[in-house]
């Protein structure tokens, strides 16, 4: 029960001051709750991506200048991604052909097909809960 109490804490932590590094320097994050998000190819989302449930869909061709984050969603990434993709609860789904060019943070369930490319770490399960606490 303790651990849990505190992996609470720590999930609500994150949800308050997740964006604000963000936000303090300057950068621009597209919210979207309870609904699907689909970045196509083609289309670039300038900044970073966070989604409260829902799907999201950044498919072969699209990209996300910034990074992803999600709570509570689903998570496919087929196409590009310039910075992190951290996911709290759902499952993150690296396709084939996903390139993140910074670290993978999942406390769910990650998937990653074997041509997915992660520049930086991948961080997955209880480890992941160290990240949000820093």
């Amino acid at each position: 029960m303790r651990a849990l109490r505190r992996a609470v804490v720590i999930l609500l932590a994150a949800l308050c001051f997740a964006p604000l590094p963000v936000l303090a320097q300057g950068g621009t994050t597209t919210a979207w709750f309870g609904r699907d998000v689909v970045v196509s190819a083609g289309e670039t989302v300038h900044g970073d991506l966070m989604a409260f449930g829902g799907h999201v869909h950044v498919m072969p061709g699209g990209t996300v200048d910034g990074n992803v984050i999600t709570i509570g969603s689903d998570t496919t990434i087929a196409g590009h991604v310039a910075q992190d993709v951290v996911g709290m609860g759902g499952t993150i789904a690296l396709t084939e052909g996903a390139t993140v060019m910074g670290d993978v943070v999942v406390l769910g369930t990650l998937q990653r097909a074997e041509g997915a490319v992660v520049r930086g770490n991948v961080v997955h399960g209880l480890g992941a809960m160290s990240r949000f606490r820093d």
